[in-house]
């Protein structure tokens, strides 16, 4: 359990930095869920 923890909180980490770096460069981030993203169009 300690670790699906840790690894949620680098993930935020993560994401907050990015937010942080693409706002200086005037970059918007937009979260989206990931179902779905896998499948291919026929």
């Amino acid at each position: 359990m300690n670790e699906k923890t840790h690894n949620f909180w680098a993930f935020s980490r993560f994401i907050d930095r990015l937010e942080c770096v693409c706002e200086e460069s005037g970059i918007e981030v937009v979260e989206t869920s990931e179902e779905y993203t896998t499948q291919e169009c026929p």
